[in-house]
């Protein structure tokens, strides 16, 4: 039996959503494949059918799933216009949308801080890659990131010139 959050302020349905979201995050399933169906989700978590059916209908308005008529709920697959910046959705106020785009303004290798070492989960003082992002709308900055990696999965990144590759989305 998997767990739920226990964060008895959400409904189960709710609980169960966030669950499976994560799942589908850490490559449970890969994108078109069908997850496991209603009853065996039911019996996987100990809730009712209606439950589960509830926490998919979520799933499936957020475009993360989609019901295949006599085959299945399956992973959607990532299309360019849904899943470009879904957590920064701009429009303008006729509903033209615009794209942010974002800048590089540098990326170190460091000995990873300790308050950053606990929060990826590495020994003391690993080796880490330190970016700082700036994030513009329509050429304005608008948002500033300091973004920490784990060097030993992100190496690359220090072995690009990123001046090379334009404008970046992500």
């Amino acid at each position: 039996m998997n767990k739920l959050s226990s964060d008895e302020r959400l409904p189960l349905y709710q609980r169960l959503r966030d669950s499976l979201a994560e799942q589908i995050a850490n490559n449970r399933w890969r994108p078109g494949e069908a997850i496991p169906t209603e009853a065996a989700l039911s019996a996987e978590y100990c809730l009712s059918t209606g439950t589960v059916r509830k926490a998919i209908d979520l799933l499936v308005s957020d475009n993360v799933l989609e019901r295949q008529q006599g085959r299945g709920t399956f992973i959607r697959r990532a299309r360019f216009q849904s899943s470009l910046f879904r957590f920064f959705r701009f429009q303008t106020e006729a509903g033209e949308r615009r794209v942010p785009e974002s800048r590089i303004l540098s990326i170190e290798p460091v000995a990873a801080p300790s308050a950053v070492s606990q929060a990826l989960g590495l020994v003391a003082n690993a080796p880490v890659i330190r970016m700082i992002r700036l994030r513009l709308l329509d050429g304005q900055p608008v948002l500033a990131e300091e973004i920490w990696l784990p060097r030993i999965r992100f190496q690359a990144l220090l072995d690009m010139d990123l001046d090379t590759q334009g404008p970046l989305l992500y």
